[in-house]
């Protein structure tokens, strides 16, 4: 196996459409539910060789040698150093999933160069074992409900997200650290109305409903801005209210905010404004329907 490598990829994401808490059973359950953002991508090239040390570039990619060297145990690779490089195009302490989609690349290349299978739920629990929390990348397109701290799915949402026009910004501040920041205060009136959010999130999907989709993402946004309130956020939405915008996502860990655009939406005029205002567009893109994937493994509630 030696000189051989394996390589792979993971896109990131552009905030969440929906983040809270839910009850499952009488637990509290933390989960979120990624926007993908195609446009945002990892690379992962890793081989393996008989040095004494694992080494990784950049080398303040630790989180991605940590997954890679977890799916080399748990695909009981041979005893051998890992040489691992990422080279990613998602923005690092925005809220876009830079770490978990280097994590789920090093994963999937560690597979490749072992010529081996491995599912996403796989995927998932080994993100969430590197990282101590995780998005949910792994499953790429497919809109699911899912416990960021146990690398598990609570729910999927449906075979695949109706197609969505997306302009993330950059609302600037200091990075953010995911796993440092603590978790909200959520209500029981909060939480209750998240167990609502995702009964009609996954309904409007169903109904390739897409107003229903950023509908949701808008409550939640909302709910956040009351807990993590950003000093630019008003002037986000202020700016964009001009034109044809369905509604509003933010990510609940950075700074990442996200404009979901009508089928009317003055595309270009936004998205100058927003560059005018001093909030850098990050990425404009349309989100098109997948189809396929695999079963996902699921908690019930």
């Amino acid at each position: 196996m030696s000189g051989c490598s394996g390589s792979a990829k993971s896109i990131g994401h552009a905030g969440e459409l929906l983040q809270g808490v839910v009850r499952v059973g009488l637990r509290p359950e933390p989960f979120l539910v990624t926007l993908p953002a195609p446009p945002f991508i990892s690379y992962a090239i890793i081989r393996d060789s008989e040095g004494l040390h694992d080494h990784v570039q950049p080398h303040w990619k630790s989180k991605a040698l940590r997954a890679a060297r977890i799916a080399w145990a748990r695909l009981e690779g041979p005893d051998r150093s890992l040489r691992l490089i990422i080279d990613s195009a998602t923005p690092v302490g925005r809220g876009c999933g830079s770490s978990t989609s280097d994590c789920v690349a090093a994963i999937r290349a560690v597979a490749d160069l072992l010529d081996r299978s491995i599912s996403e739920n796989e995927i998932a629990q080994w993100s969430a074992e590197a990282e101590i929390a995780a998005d949910a990348t792994m499953f790429d397109l497919r809109p699911v409900a899912f416990s960021q701290r146990r690398g598990l799915v609570l729910r999927p949402l449906g075979a695949a997200y109706p197609a969505m026009r997306v302009i993330a910004v950059d609302l600037g501040g200091p990075p953010v650290d995911s796993v440092a920041r603590p978790s909200p205060a959520y209500s029981g009136a909060e939480i209750a109305q998240f167990q609502n959010l995702l009964a009609l999130l996954e309904k409007s999907i169903e109904r390739r409903d897409v107003s229903g989709v950023a509908r949701v993402a808008t409550e939640s946004a909302a709910i956040q801005q009351r807990h993590y309130p950003h000093p630019r956020w008003n002037d986000f939405v202020a700016t964009i209210r001009r034109g044809d915008v369905l509604g509003v996502a933010c990510a609940h860990s950075g700074t990442v905010a996200v404009a979901l655009l009508g089928e009317t939406a003055a595309e270009e005029q936004i998205a100058h404004d927003l560059e005018v205002t001093d909030l850098p567009v990050l990425a404009r893109y349309e989100l098109v329907p997948e189809r396929k994937g695999e079963a996902i493994a699921c908690l019930s509630f």
